[in-house]
């Protein structure tokens, strides 16, 4: 698989200034409707897997690696800022997942604190052993 990210960023500010202006310009409308209508909040995300939206291709096993990636590379970025080890709050993991991927989600966290939530029941103890880390 190539998973490639691109953005689609419907609001260009060229500088702090423009988007200053353009919070400025909307304040009438965001406090009436009570919500901020434009900003980085407001822009879309695709990811592509092997050059297709995968939105529409992907199975749930693989949108659920995606969204782990996604997770864990928002916490390489607040290590590597802030110098602070993120807590990672994770429920139901292997959703969606065949055994082998969902040890490999287990190991890419592996050093970070986290904490796993299942609905699922193990087994004799017998997963509990094999995703031992």
């Amino acid at each position: 698989y190539r998973l490639d990210v691109s953005i689609n960023i419907d609001t260009v500010f060229r500088s702090r200034e423009a988007f200053l202006k353009m919070l400025n310009d909307r304040q009438s409308l965001d406090l009436k409707y009570g919500y901020t209508s434009a900003g980085i909040h407001r822009d879309n995300i695709f990811f592509k897997l092997n050059g297709e939206n995968a939105r529409y291709i992907a199975s749930l096993g693989e949108k659920r690696v995606i969204i782990n990636l996604i997770r864990y590379t928002m916490g390489i970025v607040k290590l590597n800022k802030f110098q602070v080890k993120p807590i990672f709050l994770m429920d139901d993991v292997g959703n969606e997942l065949d055994r082998e991927n969902e040890i490999e989600i287990f190991k890419m966290f592996k050093g970070f604190q986290t904490i796993y939530t299942r609905t699922e029941a193990l087994n004799n103890n017998i997963e509990a052993r094999e995703i031992a880390l």
